[in-house]
């Protein structure tokens, strides 16, 4: 087990001059280092400009300790499981027009 960010992106970097700074800490915990590699692999959610970073990042994690076999493994069983549980919904434009038409009382509550 290591101590793991699970967030790791560009957006959560803080670079200025010779200092990085890592912020957004929510998902942290102590996880087998295959996690950290399964989250850099799950390209869901990610801006295609960014892929790359991601790529170098994992490149740079392996570089002095590449991923045993059982390792890969794991890499492979963390992204099924998250894949598992992402729901991509996209509602209808008839859905859109009926959440925008509710009418809300002054404390944001339908009515």
């Amino acid at each position: 087990m290591v101590f793991t960010h699970l967030d790791t992106s560009a957006r959560n970097l803080l670079i200025k001059g010779p200092c990085i700074w890592l912020l957004d800490w929510e998902f942290a915990g102590y996880f087998p280092r295959s996690a950290e590699i399964a989250t850099l692999r799950l390209d869901v959610g990610k801006e295609p400009a960014n892929l790359d970073f991601y790529h170098d990042l994992e490149s740079a994690i392996l570089r002095d300790k590449p991923l045993t076999p059982q390792e890969r493994e794991q890499v492979d069983c963390w992204r099924e499981l998250a894949l598992n549980h992402i729901r991509i919904y996209r509602p209808t434009p008839d859905e859109q027009l009926r959440m925008y038409k509710r009418r809300r009382g002054i404390d944001g509550s339908l009515r």
